[in-house]
């Protein structure tokens, strides 16, 4: 991807409740099989979810985006939300104007892997993405996955190795930001990379992971598309927030949320790979181990990493005071730290090759 445009800020704050969320959820062909009585619940899932649109649009993906009337979203269906209060736009914002939902600013969205280039949902609905049935199958094997702890680390579960930096300053954490260069690797179906930030809190047992960046996953999104994906919550509803360059695109109600229910006590920014059980682990980054120089485009790269503080402001934590942390050889990912205390300036340059160096 162009450098010119692979410079996406994400913005995550974290300050009331929240829980692990998986964003721009899709899915590839599955081959699960099925029983009658599952393929009947999935077959009646899909007409709760794919509520009559005002406007369909096919994006340049093949996509199928149905604009819904913002007060008939699928979301509101959840139970917990029968006496929800909809938010047009969040209470809080740290940095700078941005635009309410289902307003026409708003539809002009010129990123996102559903871009839609000459059209736009009309005001008052939320473009969402028509949920296939593949979707579903594939959906119901993850969530069954999920529940083994060595897998609470990705989007979907597969074997995997990952590299990262963490503050280390002990304080508790409101939310975080980072600046991402977006590469589009080479990936297998049976392969995954993701480069990201973490939000985490609870004990290692319960550990909850609120996850930022961007991802190449075939099996899970169905494509070898960079999918990206980013949320934040605000100060006085505790909404969790998905904003990308100041556009606010919506939110996932505080009455969902469970853990992190102030703030956070881990922030991490890095990379992740695996693959399916025998096949060598994807490249992460750009796929080039980062050099000693100070040039951090070289490999894949992050910058402006910051943290929010208990104001709501994203400040920089302690050059000093971080870990970097992998769980595999240096041949394999590395990551390499550099900042400049004087111009207020930090980096991670991370990546590396994948396959057969991964231990």
């Amino acid at each position: 991807m162009d450098d010119s445009r692979s410079n996406l800020r994400r913005y995550l704050m974290l300050i009331s409740l929240c829980f692990y969320i998986q964003s721009s959820y899709g899915a590839g062909d599955s081959n699960s099989n099925i029983s009658r009585e599952e393929d009947m619940e999935i077959e009646r899932q899909l007409k709760i979810l794919n509520k009559p649109p005002v406007k369909t649009i096919v994006n340049k993906h093949g996509d199928i985006i149905d604009c819904i009337d913002i007060f008939k979203q699928p979301a509101f269906d959840h139970p917990l939300l029968k006496d929800h209060k909809f938010q047009m736009e969040p209470n809080f914002n740290g940095e700078g104007k941005t635009s309410k939902i289902g307003s026409s600013e708003a539809s002009r969205t010129p990123w996102l892997e559903f871009k839609l280039p000459r059209e736009m949902c009309p005001p008052r609905t939320v473009p969402i993405r028509r949920t296939m049935k593949r979707e579903l199958i594939l959906g119901s094997k993850y969530r069954k996955e999920k529940t083994r702890p060595n897998n609470l680390e990705t989007l979907a579960p597969m074997s995997h190795h990952f590299v990262s930096l963490e503050p280390t300053e002990g304080k508790k954490y409101y939310g975080g930001q980072v600046a991402i260069g977006i590469h589009n690797p080479t990936v297998s179906p049976e392969q995954f990379t993701q480069a990201q930030m973490w939000i985490q809190d609870g004990p290692e047992a319960e550990k909850i992971s609120i996850e930022i960046g961007w991802a190449v996953y075939p099996e899970l999104f169905g494509d070898n598309i960079t999918r990206i994906f980013s949320y934040w919550t605000e100060q006085k509803s505790g909404n969790w927030w998905l904003s990308i360059d100041r556009e606010m695109i919506g939110y996932w109600p505080n009455e969902l949320f469970t853990h992190l229910a102030h703030d956070a006590s881990l922030v991490r920014y890095g990379g992740i790979a695996g693959a399916v059980s025998g096949i060598p682990s994807a490249s992460v980054g750009n796929g080039n181990l980062p050099s000693i120089s100070f040039s951090i485009k070289q490999s894949g790269w992050m910058n402006e990493m910051k943290v929010y503080n208990e104001s709501g402001l994203p400040v920089f934590f302690d050059f000093y005071k971080v870990y970097k942390k992998q769980d595999t050889t240096a041949d394999c990912y590395n990551l390499n730290y550099i900042f400049s205390n004087y111009n207020k300036f930090n980096a991670i340059k991370y990546g590396g090759p994948g396959g057969s160096n991964c231990s």
